[in-house]
């Protein structure tokens, strides 16, 4: 297990401030990542389904402001992108604003895992990016596997079902 806080990942479940990542347009707050059903566990397992939440600061009323979250493992490699317009009417108010994501457990491989994240204006402009937003560490979540103690290979680690017939 991979339990042991270093310099490299945020602490889990623990709100990440953030100071002077603002223009004009929008303000950063705070960011977290957790575990969505046990939020007070300070680590994640490859089972868990993750819950990322970014608060910012909304400085354009009545614009279409969304939040886009980019995924890389340890290796450098984009594992996904995922966002959201951050009010369905496409029509955000000004002030204080919380997204919340719920990202699907038993995809993610045991490793370490950094967010980039931007603030985008009509789906067509970059307002706001912040590399590295998060870094977290999620541990493999497979209590029996044989005698295969190691991490799987491969990017994703999905849950799949077997069956063995005669």
């Amino acid at each position: 297990h991979m339990r042991g806080i270093n310099a490299e990942t945020d602490i889990v479940g623990q709100t990440r401030r953030f100071e002077g990542i603002e223009n004009e347009h929008v303000k950063l707050v705070a960011a977290e990542v957790r575990s969505h059903l046990d939020r007070s566990r300070p680590y994640l397992l490859t089972s868990d389904d993750l819950e990322f939440i970014v608060e910012f600061d909304n400085e354009v009323p009545g614009r279409n402001i969304d939040v886009t979250l980019e995924l890389f493992n340890e290796y450098g490699i984009q594992v996904c992108m995922f966002g959201t317009l951050c009010s369905p009417e496409g029509l955000l108010a000004r002030g204080t604003h919380r997204c919340t994501a719920i990202f699907p457990g038993n995809i993610l491989n045991a490793g370490r895992y950094f967010v980039h994240m931007h603030f985008g204006l009509d789906q067509r402009y970059v307002l706001l990016r912040k590399e590295n937003l998060l870094t977290f560490a999620v541990e493999d979540g497979v209590t029996a596997r044989g005698a295969h103690f190691t991490r799987f290979a491969g990017v994703i680690h999905p849950p799949t079902a077997w069956t063995t017939q005669q």
